[in-house]
């Protein structure tokens, strides 16, 4: 059953909607047309009760206002950092022989999540059906200076079991680069629990991508022996503060894992993750090849939904994309090219299994 709500005003004064899908066993998928954005999972308990599962604020104001953490929010044009392009250090990439620089919003040299205002800022247009809601924006040629009129489509469906699925399918009239994710923040044992250090994280990958101040470096790093191995499943939390030089450079767990087939391009399980009390077992699947493990290492102290209060490595993000900067590595599996005409289409699924 699908509602459709105000939720509120940006700063300009338009108004955002609110979409809510309750299931049959009373969960529910709140999501908003800002920045194709899920708000809230809130999930039915055994107890009868709902638990809301990812982190996110009660007003669309609030998600405008915070340019960092992009809570819930539809990750593009391309998601993850774009690091430097030439000897010039600038952040960009070249297609067709022509240069593209883009706006360094990470840091000089570093392009994240699509700009200084990526789809996360974006009024979508959508239609609803019983279990989805579907959303749509087109990104003008040269905005935030990617080039092409791209048409994007998210789908999110929730369906009885509480399983998520999203749908991305994008299409360009003239060659660009496309890798578009969900950035929901995770904490399963509620949005308003604190640490997730105790959850139990498993991820089906031997390798992890490599950074250099954030950025790639197009190498790779066996994961066995490494606090990154997450191939049985550990507490998140059980290593998070080795002396690894890359745990440390990025306060916690912040990276790309190189996930097991993906070659295939088929929809297979690829991580999980269970509450401490293993009463919710998240299980995520995919055809990308890979997933970005992020443990909210920059997330600051700050108010969220029904005056919770968020801090630093309280909630953890399974992103799901192409290997970041992968337009400047190209002996990576995908380059993040599409060309004019063709289709990006991936497909995420997250499901829930409430004990």
């Amino acid at each position: 059953m699908t509602e459709i709500k105000s939720f509120g005003k940006l700063a300009n004064g338009t108004e955002v909607d609110l979409i809510s899908i309750k299931n049959a066993s009373g969960s529910i998928l709140e999501a908003t047309n800002y920045g194709a954005c899920i708000t809230g999972i809130k999930l039915k308990m055994g107890d009868g009760s709902l638990r809301d599962v990812v982190l996110g604020y009660d007003t669309p104001g609030e998600y405008e206002a915070d340019k960092d953490n992009y809570f819930g929010a539809t990750i593009g044009r391309v998601a993850n950092r774009i690091g430097a392009c030439d000897e010039t250090g600038r952040a960009g990439f070249i297609l067709n022989g022509k240069t593209y620089y883009l706006p360094e919003n990470a840091g000089a040299g570093t392009h994240i999540h699509g700009g200084n205002s990526g789809f996360n800022d974006k009024i979508f247009a959508y239609t609803t059906g019983e279990d989805y809601v579907e959303f749509k924006y087109t990104s003008p040629d040269g905005e935030e200076n990617y080039p092409g009129n791209l048409a994007l489509t998210v789908r999110f469906t929730f369906d009885e079991t509480n399983k998520l699925t999203i749908n991305y399918d994008a299409v360009s009239d003239a060659d660009t680069i496309c890798n578009v994710t969900n950035h929901c923040y995770f904490n399963l044992a509620g949005h308003d629990s604190g640490l997730i250090c105790t959850h139990k994280l498993q991820i089906d990958s031997d390798r992890v991508t490599e950074l250099l101040n954030n950025v790639t470096t197009g190498k790779y790093i066996e994961v066995a022996g490494t606090p990154y191995d997450f191939n049985e499943p550990h507490e998140i939390g059980e290593r998070i503060n080795s002396e690894h030089y890359q745990i440390v450079a990025s306060g916690g767990y912040d990276c790309n894992y190189v996930l097991k087939n993906n070659d295939k391009k088929e929809v297979r399980k690829v991580a999980s993750v269970e509450s401490p009390t293993g009463d919710i077992k998240l299980t995520v699947s995919t055809d990308s090849e890979g997933v970005q493990l992020y443990s909210s290492n920059c997330l600051k102290k700050r108010k969220g939904k029904g005056g919770a209060t968020y801090d630093m490595r309280h909630a953890v993000c399974l992103e799901t994309q192409m290997f970041p900067d992968s337009i400047n590595k190209p002996h990576f599996p995908s380059t993040s090219i599409i060309r004019a005409g063709e289709h990006f289409n991936t497909v995420t699924v997250y499901s829930f299994d409430v004990k």
